[in-house]
């Protein structure tokens, strides 16, 4: 073995093989992800503050404390990837693979495990929306299962979107 075909193998191990499927940002798409990301975050902490606030001073509307909080993560991942997708900022300069795979995975866990929680017998349906005087943690997992798919549904939406458009300025 050669000095640079060492060189190669010690720069594939290092840098794995599938190091072009990392997605590279220009630095004004750098700065958008930043700035949606802070304020999806923001999102999520002023609705989680207000959601344990509200459940703490005696008016609990859901059953447990940590279905509502995967709700708001579910929503505030859903507004950042549509605001990144709105602006362009949600795919890098070298294409949608890694965010393709992400959606796909999205879409995925939605299905997968909304097939998994759903309830089985009569029994478990009659305390899927309200299980005493408040709301199922059931249903909310559902509705965040929901949440997900969506999401991931948006990404791939996003990435059709931007192939699509990018082979026409191709093609001009």
């Amino acid at each position: 073995m050669s000095l640079k075909s060492f060189d190669k193998f010690c720069e594939k191990i290092i840098m794995g093989e599938p190091s072009s499927q990392k997605a590279v940002f220009d630095e004004r798409q750098n700065q958008l992800r930043r700035q949606h990301t802070i304020e999806s975050l923001c999102v999520f902490g002023g609705s989680s503050f207000l959601n344990t606030l509200i459940m703490e001073c005696g008016l609990q509307w859901s059953e447990s404390y940590a279905a509502p909080m995967m709700l708001l993560a579910a929503l505030s991942f859903l507004y950042w990837v549509v605001r990144n997708a709105a602006k362009g900022t949600l795919f890098g300069v070298n294409g949608t693979a890694a965010v393709a795979y992400t959606g796909g995975f999205c879409m995925a866990m939605g299905i997968l495990y909304s097939v998994m929680h759903f309830p089985s017998s009569e029994e478990e349906w009659n305390t899927f929306v309200i299980s005493g005087g408040m709301i199922s943690e059931d249903l909310l997992i559902a509705i965040t299962l929901a949440l997900y798919f969506t999401s991931g549904l948006v990404i791939l939406i996003a990435a059709h979107r931007f192939k699509k458009a990018e082979k026409l300025s191709k093609e001009d």
